[in-house]
């Protein structure tokens, strides 16, 4: 065997371990602190080394009473997840409010990270069909001939048609509020201005939609944000186009109701028949006293 080929022999565990010295290295993360930004956010702050771009960094965190907290993807961002630079003050902001918790008392957060490769999938659920339910047949029953019944000649006599008042027309308040409510009016239907009603329901509840899908692309722009002070005017406009957008639709669902409500009532109320009335006051016939009474039916 030639010299070369013995010294390349000889180098070739050294160059084994030197590839895989990389792999082999520890992650270490160390001061992991806990900030609170405002009434509604935690910033948590950390130094990291030796994680690689595919290492998977992710935060768990305790109450004092031990609860433990698990961020929803939607509320916490920053520093973590995949391709995170190693070094120190990594920064990490967790919106508690808006993930359901509460922010009060000591906070222990815990920075965690998992290597590439070190899980396999998780295995796909299995879905059975319901077992088929046997039917029983019944036995077949006739029905009795009935008596042919004698032709019965119409009435050709003019009656006026009666105008119905009741309470189905709520169904129409249901899809056009203050629409349902013209035609329960009596003797006769009386618009005034109830289709105003309508537009008004119809123009809030467009109004509501539109400041939440503006909320949305606040708060978007606000988790792409790396820096509080960018990040704080983001998340303050996202708030008031979702507080119009509460207000707008709960007003426009609050007057709906009523319409539907009063439609039913008055519907009601026309169906009814009048009760017999009995009323009196006192007279003077004869020189004597007397009690007249009126009775109306």
């Amino acid at each position: 065997m030639t010299q070369p080929v013995l010294l390349l022999f000889r180098l070739l565990p050294v160059l084994l371990l030197l590839i895989s010295a990389p792999g082999m290295a520890q992650v270490e993360v160390t001061q992991v602190r806990v900030r609170q930004v405002n009434s509604q956010r935690i910033e948590i702050i950390y130094n990291i080394r030796g994680n690689l771009p595919g290492d998977s960094v992710y935060v768990r965190a305790q109450n004092r009473q031990g609860r433990v907290l698990l961020p929803g993807k939607a509320y916490i961002t920053g520093d973590l997840g995949l391709n995170v630079i190693p070094g120190p003050n990594r920064r990490v902001y967790w919106n508690l409010l808006g993930n359901g918790y509460e922010v009060e008392g000591d906070i222990r957060a815990t920075v965690l990270v998992k290597r590439t490769g070190a899980t396999s999938p998780p295995p796909a659920a299995v879905t059975q069909s319901p077992r088929p339910v046997p039917v029983r047949p019944e036995p077949a029953t006739t029905e009795p001939a009935r008596p042919q019944a004698t032709p019965t000649t119409p009435d050709t006599t003019f009656q006026p048609r009666q105008r119905r008042a009741g309470p189905g027309w709520a169904l129409l308040s249901v899809v056009a509020p203050g629409i349902g409510n013209i035609f329960v009016q009596t003797p006769r239907p009386v618009i005034g201005f109830r289709p105003m009603v309508t537009v008004g329901c119809y123009g809030l509840m467009a109004y509501g939609l539109i400041q939440r899908q503006q909320s949305r692309e606040q708060y978007r722009l606000y988790e792409q944000q790396r820096n509080v002070t960018e990040a704080e005017p983001y998340y303050d406009q996202a708030n008031q186009l979702h507080q119009r957008y509460y207000i707008a639709t709960r007003a426009a669902a609050v007057v709906w109701a009523t319409d539907v409500v009063l439609t039913f009532l008055r519907g009601v109320r026309n169906n009814r028949r009048p009760a017999p009335g009995v009323s009196w006051h006192p007279g003077w016939q004869a020189g004597q006293p007397t009690v007249v009474l009126h009775y109306s039916f």
